[in-house]
């Protein structure tokens, strides 16, 4: 047998099968289950797609061939700086694709059944023909997705948004063209001399433009052209060969690393280009002219085509400066020259008279973005830890499902309420800018600026609108049962979820107008932080409105206000209070921190976003300094524990339990449910050893507050009821027995026992019953006479024993007492009856037989005399060791061979002992001899066995019994633990202490079993047995299962607040 367990009887009454059916599933989803092949599939198609979208996001858009410059053309968006700006399009997408792709696969049924069910422009699809549960669906949906993307009209306008925006985000194509413009516009002018704030560059253009002139003067060139066209051609061949030697190293460390390689490449390509183009031109305008018409036309041409390629070189080398001024505007500070930037002058005045760039900078939907992917863990935890609601209130924290699924959907609510809306407003902002039509401040145009906020504004909540009705469709998804229920929930119920979800677009509102004006802000240099707080204030209040709107403004506690008792106990899940946290803080840091007025990078943004994602998360973890409490002094109580009763309650200490500590001094069943009960409370205990003679006694007396004993519940002996109050049963056992047979004719029995144990009624009974079967034929007539002379001598040594405990006063004042005469009657009557009992014999025997028999009625005789004149005259010639003598004699004749010759039959002896050590130690003693009794150790099972087993381990020998598992149970011992009553002499303080002690332990009791592995642990810790073949008893196997009036999961997770039914999102699930 491994197992302690009984077998038959249920191991929890919390798990009937018949209960399992009806259990109604904590996320039904409207009955729709998805098998594990299908899981993996979806998980392959997702990384399909994302793959995908990678790589559709690596190559090069079509849209770029139509740019007019090379550097726009040809080279990547990731190289022009803008690699942060194609990651978050690249996210953007991707969500966007996961988005129809989740769609498609878990609700493609749904979405199918609808559309035929509207019939959407007539057209109506099988829905038999498709296996929306098969694998194979969601594999399909995904090489769909990535062969069918560019087809989809609605994709194909979502991707090249992305891809507009992405490059927006860099200067492609608008700032980059109008910086080239204005950089082109300016070396006209400085060429022309018209340019007087750049003398510099004024003067290296003329110095150019002088050399050529000295090259083509009084040469073909000047018949080649009019003199207007060729005034400006050679114009532009100066130009150009400044551009080609700033190429060439006069701009000096300008710009920094953040231009790649693929640009300044390009730049080097195009002044070789450059060079061999002046170079060509120098040397052909030095050669003779050709005579002839032909020959003519065809200089004209040459001089045409030349200056058209200068022309263009001199745009594309214009068109990478404005990428260097763009991705590096450091040039145009006041402290460009002084630090060595640019080496050359001229290009120092050309720069600082462009005009700066017209950034948008970055919004703060990236940010967010990664601000929510922080936060769902949290709401699953809070989820878990019982502090926010979870999706339904048919739905449990403790399951990972229901965790997962609730952090999940309340990250699709963050996205629909902040993300999307953010996302959108930034991007019209952006293409303001980009348009020259962004308003920033009020006063400039305030028609316009309140038009342009008021056309974002509205955008945003749109966008929030629709995705909010695609949470609620979801959110009835997840807890409806069946396709009724999601209709009611979504659409009829008292809260439907496609009004009470959408109405949070309320919340858009302020958070994408004050988030424009701080970005506004932020971008003039100046602080958003005022903005921030009134954003973060506003969202809050349009928080508190949406949920008193919905709920009538219903308080948490009886007599509370309205999110008043946010934090009373259990309030802070009914209101769903987190949200009042998170939302608010996403509102501020998206005004405030997130996202960039100006020139921003992927690398510091992360950053920025990482380490405010953590402290958001910080700020929700409780500090140490929060929970650490000064420890108060605990109450201390007094607990006594048995030394001797293994396996229930024993000392354990190498040094015999006087070590000084906290470790603590007892083990067994009953000692470790003892410390258990009183462990983590408000209680320190005290260890004080009793007996079963003074247990009792010091609970009476107020010495001990709890008994950690085996005691048996019996209400019908009043020294035991009327001491303190019964626990509920922690244990049931029954009396049982070992025996060391003597099989030797007509030999005697001696029954040990614990004195003041329920075992002395048994053993009498054992007695009357013969239950050994010792007692021959011929004597069974006496059996009756033969238990009461042994029960009457066990009651004088128990008496003797306990007044010898008393002062001497006492001790000699006791035994002429009243009761002391009604003992002698009692030896006086039993006397007598064994001399008639012997009277009867006598007159049935003869010969040798008669001598023996006429001694005993001598003896018997003699005892009734003396014991009657005892009585009669109320001399102490009749003590306590001369009664047990004539009765006889005492349980001490074991160890000195006795000899019963005078009895002439089988005797019943009843010997009681102080405590079960030595009890053990008398039973397992070695004797020899020919009247060796029969021995018998009668008690409670479980402790006879387990003081068999340690003498046995204690000796190192065996004590040899008939049947080392006991005999069967012979009564029914239930135990308790006992706590004192209240004394009437106590105070009112101590009388409640006592009322909560009582409370405490009934509690515990009822937790300990209903923990149930912890409960049954114990068991096997201290009565399976060293070779685990040792199995509780039925009935204690129901006393288990019966004290477990709790379910198990209570103590197996952490604990969990119960309130009234949730606020917020968790009572929509009732329509």
């Amino acid at each position: 047998m491994t197992d302690s367990w009984p077998v038959g009887v249920p191991e929890t009454l919390w798990n009937y099968g018949s209960l399992k059916v009806q259990d109604v599933p904590q996320i039904p989803m409207m009955g729709v289950q998805f098998a594990r092949q299908f899981v993996i599939a979806f998980i392959l198609g997702w990384l399909f797609i994302t793959y995908f979208a990678w790589d559709r996001f690596n190559s090069r858009q079509t849209a770029a061939r139509d740019f007019r410059y090379r550097v726009m053309k040809e080279v990547e968006v990731a190289d022009l700086g803008g690699a942060a700006a194609l990651r978050q399009a690249y996210l953007i997408y991707l969500i966007t694709l996961l988005f129809l792709y989740i769609t498609m696969t878990f609700f493609g049924k749904l979405i199918v059944q609808t559309l035929n069910a509207l019939n959407v422009v007539g057209i109506q699809v099988d829905t038999s023909s498709l296996q929306f549960e098969s694998p194979q669906w969601p594999l399909i949906l995904a090489f769909g997705f990535a062969g069918l993307a560019p087809l989809i009209p609605q994709l194909r306008a979502a991707e090249g948004w992305l891809f507009q925006r992405a490059y927006r985000a860099v200067g492609i194509p608008v700032r980059i063209r109008e910086t080239t413009r204005n950089l082109v516009n300016l070396l006209d002018a400085a060429a022309s001399g018209d340019l007087v704030e750049a003398p510099s560059l004024v003067k290296d253009l003329s110095r150019n433009l002088d050399v050529i002139h000295g090259k083509t003067d009084n040469t073909w060139i000047r018949d080649s052209l009019s003199p207007s066209k060729l005034e400006r051609g050679l114009a532009m061949l100066a130009q150009l060969e400044l551009l080609v030697a700033w190429a060439r190293g006069g701009r000096g460390s300008w710009p920094d690393s953040k231009v790649s390689d693929a640009v300044r490449d390009m730049e080097q390509d195009l002044a070789n280009k450059g060079e061999e183009l002046l170079d060509d031109f120098e040397r052909r305008v030095q050669e003779e002219p050709a005579p002839g018409e032909v020959k003519a036309v065809r200089r004209r041409k040459y001089v045409a085509e030349t200056i058209a390629r200068a022309h263009n070189l001199r745009d594309e080398l214009t068109a990478i400066l404005a990428v260097y001024a763009e991705r590096d505007p450091s040039c145009v500070g006041p402290s460009a020259n002084a630090n060595g930037l640019v080496r050359d002058h001229g290009l120092t005045e050309l720069l600082r008279r462009t005009d700066p760039p017209n950034l948008a900078g970055t919004g703060p939907e990236f940010g967010v973005l990664i601000c929510i992917l922080v936060v769902v863990p949290i709401y699953g935890v809070f989820t878990w830890q019982g502090l926010h609601p979870p999706l339904s209130p048919n739905a449990m924290p403790d399951s990972l499902r229901v965790v997962l699924a609730t952090g999940g959907l309340y990250g699709l609510l963050l996205l629909s309420v902040f993300w999307f809306p953010l996302l959108v407003s930034f991007a019209a902002r952006q293409y303001y800018y980009d348009e020259r039509k962004w308003i920033p401040h009020a006063h400039q145009h305030r028609s316009e600026y309140a038009k342009q906020r008021l056309a974002i504004v509205i955008m945003a909540v749109v966008v929030s609108l629709i995705c909010l009705s695609g949470v609620a469709a979801l959110w009835a998804f997840f807890i409806a049962r069946d396709v009724s229920n999601f209709q009611a929930l979504l659409v009829t119920g008292a809260n439907p979820f496609l009004l009470f979800f959408p109405s949070m677009a309320l919340i858009t509102i302020p958070l994408v107008w004050l988030t424009l004006i701080a970005g506004d802000a932020r971008a003039d240099g100046r602080s958003a932080l005022f903005y921030g707080i009134c954003s973060a204030l506003l969202v809050l209040a349009c928080q508190a409105s949406h949920l008193a709107y919905w709920y009538n403004a219903f308080a948490c506690t009886k007599n509370g206000k309205f999110l008043a008792d946010l934090f009373a106990d259990g309030c802070f899940q009914f209101y769903a209070g987190l949200d009042f946290f998170v939302m608010p803080i996403l509102a501020f840091l998206a005004a405030v921190v997130f996202g960039s007025p100006r020139r921003a990078f992927f690398g510091r943004g992360v950053r920025t976003a990482a380490v405010l994602s953590a402290t958001l998360a910080l700020a929700y973890a409780p500090s140490p300094i929060a929970l650490a409490e000064v420890a108060p002094t605990k109450d201390k109580i007094k607990i006594g524990f048995r030394a001797d009763v293994e396996p229930f309650s024993y000392k354990v200490s190498v040094d015999g339990g006087k070590l000084a500590g906290n470790q603590p001094l007892y083990r067994g069943f009953l000692a470790d449910l003892c410390y258990w009960i009183f462990d983590g409370g408000d209680y320190s205990v005290e260890e004080i050893e009793v007996t079963a003679f003074d247990r009792f006694k010091l609970l009476r007396t107020g010495e001990i507050d709890v008994l950690c004993d085996p005691v048996t519940m019996r209400f019908s002996e009043p020294e035991r009821a009327a001491s303190a109050t019964f626990s509920p049963i922690v244990f049931a056992t029954g009396i049982s027995y070992l025996e060391r047979r003597n099989r030797g004719p007509r030999s005697s029995v001696y029954i040990g026992y614990v004195e003041s144990s329920t075992a002395a009624n048994v053993a009498e009974h054992l007695c009357k019953i013969d239950r050994f079967g010792v007692v021959p034929p011929d004597e069974r007539t006496e059996l009756a006479t033969m238990c009461e002379t042994a029960s009457i001598a066990r009651g004088i040594t128990e008496e003797a024993r306990r007044t010898a405990r008393l002062p001497p006063l006492g001790t000699q004042m006791r035994w002429h007492k009243d009761w002391y005469k009604d003992l002698l009657k009692e030896v006086e009557r039993v006397a007598s009856e064994e001399e008639a009992s012997i009277k009867v014999r006598l007159g049935a025997v003869s010969g040798s037989k008669k001598e023996p028999l006429e001694k005993s009625l001598h003896f018997w005789a003699e005892t009734v005399t003396q014991v009657k004149a005892c009585r009669e005259k109320g001399t102490v010639d009749c003590a306590p060791d001369w009664l047990v003598g004539r009765l006889g004699d005492s349980c001490d004749d074991a160890e000195r061979n006795p000899d019963d010759s005078r009895w002439n039959r089988t005797v019943y002896r009843f010997c009681s002992f102080e405590t079960h050590t030595n009890l053990v130690d008398w039973f397992c003693k070695l004797r020899t001899g020919k009247n060796v009794p029969s021995m018998v150790y009668l008690g409670d099972r479980e402790i006879i066995l387990g003081k068999l087993h340690t003498w046995n381990e204690q000796h190192r020998a065996t004590c040899v019994v008939d049947n080392e598992s006991g005999a069967g149970d012979l009564t029914y011992e239930p135990y308790a633990i006992m706590v004192a009553k209240p004394l009437p002499k106590d105070t009112l303080e101590v009388v409640r202490r006592r009322q909560d002690i009582a409370e405490l332990v009934q509690r515990r009791v009822y937790e300990f079993f209903s923990f149930r592995k912890l409960a049954k642990a114990k068991f096997d810790a201290y009565f399976h047995g060293p070779n685990k073949d040792h199995s509780m008893s039925t009935a204690l196997a129901f006393l288990f299962l019966l004290n477990g009036i709790e379910e198990e999961r209570f103590f197996t997770f952490p604990t969990q607040g119960t309130t009234e039914p949730k606020l917020g999102t968790t009572t929509l699930v009732e329509p």
